[in-house]
């Protein structure tokens, strides 16, 4: 199917790369294949190529399954004159039509144009070379109809080289995801003469923002990423690994520590990290923060904890990138375990709810002398910490994942006192409230996410609580909410 090549081809002659299509193709072309260009409903003046293409690779019209299916639903619909059309099913069949146009032309201006006739522009001249895919929708005895989505390519001296195609009525820039031209493996010889960099691209079509104007003119991955990104350092080994590698770092580099960008660069870069984000991955919009969060749950699951996290860890990671980002913290992943991981994310809500309840004005909360001895006591004690300001009193409710913070009017009108406790792996936020004849009492005692606290540890906090002087023993105690 491949003719000789001509030797010095170029993107930048569209002429030459129509007439090297033609030379190379042109025995498929159906219109040397009448009967089959008839029962297609294809008209010669439409273009000067007409392929039947299957997966980007021309198909031979002798031995074409759409041919073949299109006779035998006209047959049917001859036989069935009550039926009117019948829709083509393109889940079992996915042969189409390819359309080859070359044309050079002349801009319109505003003075080609007179009362009596129009006659042609006479503006710059440029050239234009379309592949249109014609995918056949519906079809009835006498009529067929096909979905059109047309590439053009556009080159003039001004605006260089452009590849567009439609999208909402709109002409846009053709991205690598895209089919170059629909009938591209066909075309691999072709565009390898013209820029080997172009047949490598094709082997990484995925969603990412990269057009095609901007890859066919760069000869590998270390020229286009620092000619696009001339901001940005790049290595000459961003030309081994795939290009969406070097996007994901770019991406992840903004809320990596040094460090760990280098590490995970390191990880790439000596191929330790087999499929570490595949192609599906890039379907997610780029600028959402789920994008990131992908990123790096690929990373640490594969590389970091070599494995999937549970859908509750999956969470805790997400929480982790989310408040980096609104902090601007660069992360440095220090742990090999998912326990590990829960202490750094431990440490981020730390910093993350210091840092907004420095943006809360601050309010003291009010000292009332029904506890003046439980304040006395408890200031001993290096496990108990009172909690004395609002913004003390956010962190904390941030910090341990419970509603502590709406206990503030509470403890301000002198309702009950609000402690912090921790005790070697003991972390609890204490409720304690008095009773008519002035004793206290521990009223709720809660760790994270409002787990009820071990019972040891518990026991030993109610005690301590009940020895300060003047305390009688507690007749009830409430570990629950009211």
């Amino acid at each position: 199917m491949e003719g000789v090549l001509e030797k010095s081809l170029s993107m930048n002659d569209l002429s030459a790369f129509f007439q090297q299509v033609k030379n190379q193709f042109s025995s498929y072309s159906l219109q040397n294949y009448p009967n089959e260009f008839d029962l297609l409903a294809l008209n010669s003046q439409d273009a000067n190529l007409f392929f039947l293409c299957l997966e980007g690779s021309i198909v031979d019209p002798n031995q074409s399954r759409l041919v073949k299916e299109i006779s035998i639903m006209r047959k049917f619909l001859s036989d069935n004159p009550h039926i009117e059309s019948l829709r083509f099913d393109h889940s079992k069949q996915k042969e189409y039509v390819v359309t080859v146009s070359f044309r050079e032309l002349n801009r319109i201006l505003d003075s080609d144009y007179d009362d009596d006739w129009f006659n042609g522009g006479t503006g710059e001249k440029y050239q234009r070379l379309i592949f249109k895919k014609l995918e056949l929708t519906r079809m009835s005895i006498d009529s067929l109809s096909y979905r059109q989505a047309p590439h053009v390519f556009l080159k003039d001296e001004i605006n260089g080289l452009a590849f567009l195609k439609t999208v909402n009525s709109r002409s846009v820039p053709i991205m690598l995801q895209d089919s170059l031209s629909h009938m591209d493996d066909s075309l691999r010889a072709i565009f390898h003469s013209i820029n080997p960099f172009i047949n490598e691209m094709f082997a990484e079509k995925v969603q990412l923002p990269f057009t095609w104007g901007e890859l066919v003119h760069a000869k590998n991955k270390f020229q286009f990423l620092t000619e696009k990104y001339k901001n940005d350092t790049f290595s000459k080994k961003v030309n081994k690994y795939p290009l969406r590698y070097s996007y994901g770092l770019m991406k992840l580099k903004k809320i990596l520590s040094e460090k760990e960008y280098k590490k995970l660069l390191s990880c790439i870069e000596q191929k330790k990290c087999q499929d570490l984000w595949p192609n599906d991955l890039f379907i997610i919009s780029k600028r959402s923060t789920m994008f990131l969060q992908s990123l790096l749950q690929n990373y640490v699951e594969r590389f970091i904890l070599k494995e999937p996290l549970s859908e509750s860890d999956t969470v805790t990671l997400e929480d982790l990138v989310f408040m980096a980002l609104r902090i601007k913290h660069k992360m440095t992943f220090h742990f090999q375990s998912v326990n590990g991981m829960e202490r750094y994310h431990d440490k981020i809500v730390d910093e993350y709810n210091f840092k907004q309840s420095r943006k809360m004005k601050k309010i003291e909360i009010t000292r009332h002398k029904k506890f003046v001895q439980l304040e006395k006591a408890l200031a001993l004690d290096n496990r108990f910490v009172r909690i004395t300001t609002n913004k003390e009193l956010y962190i904390e409710g941030a910090t341990m994942h419970h509603c502590v913070y709406s206990y503030f009017e509470k403890v301000q009108k002198g309702q009950s006192i609000i402690y912090k406790y921790h005790h070697d792996n003991h972390r609890y936020t204490l409720e304690i409230k008095t009773k008519r004849n002035g004793t206290y009492f521990l009223a709720q005692c809660y760790g994270k996410h409002d787990m009820n606290p071990e019972e040891k540890e518990f026991s030993k906090i109610q005690e301590v609580i009940e020895s300060i002087p003047g305390n009688k023993k507690s007749q009830s105690i409430n570990r629950r909410k009211k």
